[in-house]
């Protein structure tokens, strides 16, 4: 991975100028094990993460293991701003300062102690004190709060996006990659969630709650042709109508617009660009055979596999 991004450095470069690149932004697309190596040396002033789920269990194992090695390297880049989906508990996470430890044992199991540096604020109490685990209860308390509360302190050089739509919900309780809170070990409480661990989730014990997003889709609407949602950017909105299916499509084009708004790229350029964006070769491609429409889906593991069964029967 080091000499693959050194040498598209070299490649893209001016030797005449001593090797300055001759373009203005480098996208690095690098996987567990390489991120936290790399990260540190080409230090980023952005890092974007998508999710986490059981993938390559025979290069990296489970997926504590996978957040420990991405906490781990976030440490490493203390200047880089963080681009998180808040919907997804492990990723939301990794920007607590828990001074580098997840709460796993060595078999992989939460151990259920909580931080000398945790404790519920008043609002996370507020949140919880009331209404047991009744789902509409906790929706209302979601909806309330304005950011995850203290399992640790946040870094302040963090970002998030994700989806609020009470219409969404997930059709399987299969391939649910994690149910408890990494932070204390306690069960967490989904009062809506859209497929494996994705969604809107509180730990009722430690207080940690899907954060406050900048960039969220609200008004989702799904089909076999296209995902479109209504994209809220602070307190600008706009339209989306992504030309592929499925809901992680949507998330993938949260992550972009998310980038794009930090980077400060005007938002009209970037909708056009994603109403317009093409399948890439064997992902959602297309074709016709005698006839009859046929699409390639890609699928690497066992919630990919149940999204995309979704995705073709909506």
């Amino acid at each position: 991975m080091e000499r693959g991004i050194a040498s598209a450095l070299i490649a893209n470069s001016s030797f005449y100028k001593i090797f300055k690149p001759s373009t203005d932004l480098g996208i690095w697309e690098l996987d567990e094990a390489a991120f936290n190596s790399v990260a540190p040396k080409i230090k980023p002033d952005v890092v974007l993460f998508l999710n986490v789920f059981r993938d390559q269990l025979d290069r990296y194992g489970e997926i504590d293991k996978t957040a420990a090695i991405l906490k781990k390297a976030i440490n490493n880049t203390p200047e880089s701003t963080l681009i998180l989906n808040a919907d997804d508990p492990i990723v939301a996470s990794l920007e607590r300062n828990l001074d580098g430890q997840i709460v796993i044992d060595s078999q992989g199991l939460s151990t259920g102690k909580i931080p000398a540096s945790a404790g519920m604020t008043k609002r996370g109490r507020e949140m919880t004190k009331e209404g047991g685990k009744d789902p509409r209860t906790i929706s209302t308390r979601l909806r309330n709060a304005t950011d995850g509360q203290k399992c640790g302190a946040s870094r302040k050089n963090t970002t998030y996006f994700g989806i609020t739509d009470e219409r969404l919900e997930a059709k399987s309780d299969l391939a649910i990659d994690i149910k408890d809170c990494l932070i204390c070990g306690t069960e967490l409480v989904y009062p809506h969630r859209y497929y494996g661990h994705i969604g809107l989730y509180i730990c009722e014990n430690c207080g940690f709650v899907r954060p406050k997003t900048k960039v969220t889709a609200k008004n989702v609407r799904l089909s076999p042709e296209k995902t479109s949602a209504t994209i809220n950017i602070d307190k600008e909105t706009a339209e989306l109508n992504l030309p592929m299916t499925g809901l992680y499509n949507l998330y993938n084009a949260l992550a972009a617009i998310s980038v794009a708004n930090f980077m400060k790229i005007k938002s009209t350029l970037v909708f056009k660009t994603l109403n317009n964006q093409k399948p890439a070769f064997g992902r959602m491609e297309s074709f016709e055979i005698d006839g009859k429409k046929a699409v390639i889906h890609l699928v690497k593991n066992p919630t990919g596999f149940n999204q995309v069964l979704e995705a073709i029967t909506q």
